[in-house]
Formats: structure tokens, sequence, C-alpha cells
């Protein structure tokens, strides 16, 4: 019995350190013809390109259309629960199947996120081990806060969470920036990227 635990232990530990870490990065209502990667070369999107070329990217993922006209609610809830549009429609907090967070939970990861949640279902707070400083819910008035613009604090938020994470298991980050949808603030030097006359 003693040899038949060490083996049990052995093979958990073994699938926990073939376990990666796995980070999802969700943009706000942006198409991907506003990512340079996508072959749109007018889009000066140095980082995203490099996500695409390095990571593992979705190319064939729609949004079925909304119940509301924020998109981004429906495509949020799609996403964490895996429900098609009309089935995402009616999750709540009392009857939500388990989130996309709750299964990696269940297999050994730790799980964080931070930035926009604005889906269907429980908050954040109950299906996240680990919630980063500025979660939000629906559309900001402005993307600047005391800390900074929204993009700004959750990118800073998302490196010091992976700067600092030292357990033995696994992280899952949901990682929601509010960008680019409304209100469409920015600095001006991402602006002047994009000059009026040339577009």
């Amino acid at each position: 019995m003693k040899h038949l635990l060490c083996v049990l232990v052995l093979l958990s530990s073994l699938f926990l350190a073939a376990q990666k870490h796995v980070l999802i990065i969700k943009t706000d209502d942006q198409s991907n013809q506003t990512v340079g990667a996508y072959g749109n070369q007018l889009m000066v999107t140095p980082n995203m390109d490099m996500l695409v070329a390095e990571g593992t990217r979705f190319t064939a993922a729609y949004n079925m259309g909304c119940w509301s006209p924020a998109v981004c609610i429906p495509s949020r809830t799609m996403f964490m629960y895996g429900k098609q549009l009309w089935e995402a429609k009616n999750i709540h907090h009392t009857n939500a199947p388990k989130s996309m967070p709750e299964i990696f939970k269940e297999n050994g990861y730790h799980t964080f996120m931070t930035g926009k949640w604005h889906a269907m279902g429980p908050r954040p707070s109950k299906i996240f081990d680990q919630i980063g400083g500025t979660p939000t819910q629906g559309q900001l008035k402005t993307f600047y806060s005391e800390y900074g613009h929204m993009t700004d604090v959750t990118a800073k938020e998302t490196v010091d969470f992976i700067r600092a994470y030292d357990r033995d298991k696994p992280f899952f980050a949901y990682v929601a920036f509010n960008a680019p949808h409304v209100p469409r603030e920015t600095a001006q030097k991402y602006y002047d990227l994009y000059p009026h006359n040339q577009m």
C-alpha cells in the first residue's frame, strides 16, 4: 500500500510539473483587422504582433452577436463558460455552469484575474483564487484613474503577478483589458501613429 501511495504521489507530481502556465489576454471589442500581424499593414502593433508570432492565437473565433448593444458582455460570457449566445444570455450568479478558471483550478492551477470582468454569472472573486486591484464592471467614463491609464494599470498588475509568482503549481491568468472599448482614450503618441490624412 505504501508503494502504491508513493507511485500516486510521484505521478501527481509529474502531472503538475508537466503543466504549463496559461496567460489569456483579452482586449475589449477589438477586431482582428486592427492588429498588424493579421495583415493590416497600417496598424502599428509590435507587442501584439509578437504575441501572435510566439503564442497561440484564435483565428476562427467569432462573436455570434449580442442581446444588447454591448458586444463585450456576450463575448466574455460565451468565452468564460463555453456557451453559445442564447445559452449565455440566461446565465446569472445562481445558475452559472462551471467557468474556465474553475476548471483550471480543479486541475491544479492557481487562478488570477485582472482588468474588466463584465460577464454574466458570479463576481470574479467567487471564481478566481486571486484578483488584481482593478477589476471593473461595465463601461468606464474614462480610462484614466489616479494610478494612470487602465491599460497600463492592468498590464503592470499582470507583470507584477507573474514576477512575484512563486508557487509550485502552474497559474491560469486571465488579463482583460478595457481598451479599445469606448471611451477610446489613449495618450497622444498613439493617436500620432495614425495621421488622419493617411487613414
